[in-house]
């Protein structure tokens, strides 16, 4: 297993990440992502740019890669399906609120084990990217983690889902979720942490609107 550190890409285009992972897609080079993973981090000195160490920059661009390439491979279902009348659900990180102190006003369900943002706070991302995703048609949950995503979308039978999450969570829900859903997309934290995180809202409305 791979051991946990925190980062913070916010200083690096996310759309790099994408034009490579269309590259190596169509390329059908899937292999050959950690030498790639390499070249990157070298050329872009992102151990800098991310204050990580060499090896754990060049892991994270390896998960960064893989998850961007499972996104295409979705994007690729979806113009040969239609997805008309599927329930749809976005999950966004609890930890990207503003506050996750009293301070939030945000409702704990406790059957469905997820906050219902009250959008107490103009300026707080999960209550932007919560309006994002109602008004095109999606079912918002904010999450205190990836086992609670995977019991509400067996349960009420979610079959296209855009999750935010880390690297980790990302490649783990892809893995729990392909059996239960017809489209999976994940968008990155481009920074983790317990508080504070940070995920491109853009990256959002761009896989929720397709």
């Amino acid at each position: 297993m791979k051991k946990r550190y925190f980062f913070d890409f916010s200083a690096v285009s996310n759309r790099i990440f994408r034009e490579i992972s269309k590259h190596l897609y169509r390329k059908e080079i899937h292999k050959k992502t950690s030498e790639l993973a390499k070249k990157i981090v070298k050329l872009t000195k992102l151990e800098k740019l991310t204050g990580l160490q060499f090896e754990d920059a060049i892991d994270l661009v390896e998960d960064i890669i893989e998850i961007q390439m499972r996104n295409l491979e979705y994007r690729e279902k979806l113009k040969s399906e239609k997805i008309s009348g599927e329930k749809k659900a976005l999950f966004l990180p609890h930890c990207s609120r503003k506050f996750i102190d009293g301070r939030c006003k945000a409702i704990f369900d406790e059957k469905r084990k997820c906050y219902v943002c009250q959008t107490c706070s103009n300026n707080c991302l999960i209550n932007k990217a919560t309006k994002l995703g109602k008004a095109y048609g999606f079912d918002v949950f904010v999450v205190p983690g990836g086992s609670c995503v995977e019991e509400i979308v067996k349960k009420e039978d979610y079959k296209v889902v855009v999750g935010v999450a880390c690297p980790a969570e990302a490649k783990l829900g892809f893995y729990r979720l392909k059996d239960y859903c017809r489209v999976l997309q994940a968008v990155l934290l481009t920074k983790n942490g317990c508080a504070g995180t940070k995920f491109p809202k853009g990256s959002v409305k761009e896989l929720i609107s397709c």
